[in-house]
């Protein structure tokens, strides 16, 4: 039934004012708004999730291109900006889908109808509520100055953009006990394999065998220890940083051939850290007398072999534009 799946529901609501002030010969522009961002999924434990972005831009025009177009020194022009987007979390974590973890505790010998039976021990694994989960954040700010001379323009920009409590997914382990009934157990069962009916109590887990004119017999078991894990949406505690400086440059126009020069290029910076201490175990592996393995490991940042990234890039790009008649 469609009508009973999931949706995730946004509403957005967005106010902004376009601000210009005179100031002489120069002219001050302010722009600001707000973004009121509204979501809802039916079932979801986080509810109804909220968040605000103010934004903030700013222009001075200190010198004007259509007043002074004949001068030397053209124009000259500063803006500024900053503002704040909010991320919610995905629907991945907002409605995780149930997960399952079967654990194989009984094998009994087939029947002669070649039927076979299986039991198992089944542990929802879905990801898990974090009730102190709280929203991604991006600041970005940005300062920069434009002028021309002599129909050279001119354009470098700085900026700063920074991610706090970006989200991150962690595994969590948990232990638990299960009940495991080896087929060596069914070695002195006086009911013909035939004539076997194997039921397997839900709350302990102990395997019986019943057979028309037998009485009902409960195997023996082992008690085994193990591990399992949940996924668990968590927020990073050290910030990702992104800043650089951006120019680009468009001489004047080389008349007699036609021919423009543009000179552009970046120089980019990415730092990111991350110092949860995360939880590692090979759930797959096993201990050297074949049990379930059962230690759990803690990383700063993660198991990898890092915990961050710090990269410095620089791009530079010269272009030649000729126009032929």
């Amino acid at each position: 039934d469609y009508s009973k799946v999931p949706a995730m529901h946004n509403i957005a609501l967005f106010a902004e004012d376009n601000i210009g002030i005179p100031i002489g010969k120069t002219n001050l522009n302010i722009v600001a708004g707000l973004r009121a961002d509204i979501t809802s999924i039916a079932g979801s434990a986080y509810g109804v999730t909220t968040s605000l972005s103010p934004r903030f831009n700013a222009k001075y025009t200190i010198r004007s291109l259509s007043e002074h177009q004949n001068d030397i020194f053209r124009s000259l022009s500063i803006r500024g900006g900053w503002g704040v987007a909010v991320k919610q979390p995905s629907f991945e974590i907002l409605y995780p889908q149930p997960g399952y973890l079967d654990i194989n505790v009984f094998n009994p010998d087939s029947g002669d109808d070649i039927s076979a039976a299986t039991g198992y021990y089944t542990i929802p694994t879905g990801m898990e509520y974090n009730s102190a989960l709280v929203w991604q954040r991006n600041h970005s700010a940005e300062a920069a100055v434009e002028f021309d001379i002599a129909g050279t323009r001119v354009s470098l920009a700085f900026f700063d953009n920074k991610t706090f409590r970006a989200y991150e997914i962690q595994q969590k382990y948990y232990p638990f006990e299960y009940n495991y009934t080896a087929q060596s157990s069914l070695a002195d069962v006086g009911i013909p394999v035939k004539d076997r009916i194997y039921t397997i109590d839900p709350a302990t887990g102990v395997v019986s065998v019943h057979g028309e004119g037998y009485p009902s017999e409960s195997l023996p078991y082992k008690q085994k220890n193990a591990l399992y894990e949940r996924s668990v949406a968590v927020n990073a505690t050290s910030p990702v940083e992104r800043l650089g400086l951006e120019w680009v440059i468009d001489f004047t126009k080389i008349k007699p051939i036609n021919t423009t020069i543009r000179l552009d290029g970046v120089f980019y910076s990415y730092h990111a850290l991350s110092t949860i201490m995360a939880q590692y175990c090979p759930t797959d592996a096993t201990m050297t007398d074949r049990s379930p393995y059962r230690y759990v490991g803690y990383y700063v940042g993660g198991w990898g072999n890092a915990n961050g990234m710090k990269t410095r890039n620089l791009r530079t790009n010269l272009t030649l534009t000729t126009h032929i008649p």
